[in-house]
């Protein structure tokens, strides 16, 4: 899995057990305060390469696989796949990064986790930015009282079953990849072959067991925490996403989660915004990193 080529010239690789003993790989390029990226299912570090890109030459910029994807380590026990498991994992990188504290940045499941590390690891977190995911308990409550929701969310109940789920997303990798970015995509010419390429690899090669756990150790979660988050936040969002609904925009429902939410909307993009609009998005992130700027 060799996916250098994907990232851009100067970009390097990296391996290191963490303190909790998880074996994580990692990509990185830049200098100064880092910008920590968190993938969702079924992504992967190469996700995050505009970003990567764009951010680089005043940050460093991190990119892992999760826990279960790529080069990383993929237990086989559902509950090694709790949030305080991807929590602990995103703490323990930043402890082998040499650093206090991160610009977070999160994207599906990776976006779960970053709301849920703020929550738990407070002096870690300068700002945090959530690309389409709602923080678990707005989920929670949105699955309860939106019908229009949990249709969308049909999916999470079929991954609660047992061996089903791994065997039909694993019997034709590239259909699996491709059926999963144009049905989340209003861009899918982004998605070449080459584009495409590291996700269906990893189907191939590992399948996508981890993943799947995400939703299986997490199903009667409830998350967050009695004090609102301190980090400043904000929220992007491609309002064209078919998997979670645009109510997530509305601020009501975000109240005793945060208390400093700036909501972005970017239009023509689904679900894969950093994909389908890395212009969009990366404008969005650079204007946030140099007005939260510290040394």
């Amino acid at each position: 899995m060799d996916w250098l080529p994907h990232f851009r010239p100067g970009t390097t690789e990296h391996r290191a057990t963490l303190p909790n003993g998880l074996n994580v790989r990692w990509f990185e390029r830049g200098e100064g305060p880092v910008v920590l990226c968190l993938h969702g299912f079924p992504e992967l570090s190469v996700s995050w390469k505009h970003q990567l890109a764009a951010l680089s030459d005043t940050h460093r910029v991190v990119v892992p696989d999760m826990r279960g994807y790529g080069g990383t380590d993929a237990p086989l026990p559902v509950r090694a796949y709790s949030l305080e498991q991807l929590c602990s994992d995103a703490d323990g990188l930043i402890q082998t990064l040499g650093v206090q504290d991160v610009h977070l940045l999160g994207h599906d499941w990776g976006g779960a986790v970053a709301w849920d590390f703020a929550w738990r690891f407070p002096e870690r977190v300068r700002t945090i930015t959530v690309l389409n995911c709602p923080a678990v308990p707005v989920m929670a409550r949105a699955m309860l009282t939106i019908p229009g929701q949990a249709l969308r969310s049909w999916y999470m109940a079929f991954f609660q079953l047992p061996w089903l789920p791994e065997w039909a997303m694993g019997r034709n990798p590239e259909d699996t990849v491709m059926r999963g970015f144009m049905k989340g995509s209003l861009n899918p010419d982004v998605f070449t072959p080459d584009a495409v390429a590291p996700y269906i690899e990893q189907v191939r090669d590992r399948g996508l067991r981890g993943g799947i756990h995400y939703y299986r150790a997490n199903r009667r979660v409830l998350g967050g925490s009695k004090r609102p988050i301190q980090a400043p936040a904000q929220l992007i969002w491609g309002v064209g996403d078919p998997f979670l609904g645009p109510w997530f925009l509305e601020p009501r429902r975000w109240r005793g989660i945060t208390e400093d939410l700036a909501i972005h909307r970017v239009e023509g993009a689904g679900h894969w915004i950093q994909q389908e609009q890395p212009d969009a998005v990366n404008a969005l992130l650079q204007t946030w990193l140099e007005t939260h700027w510290t040394n």
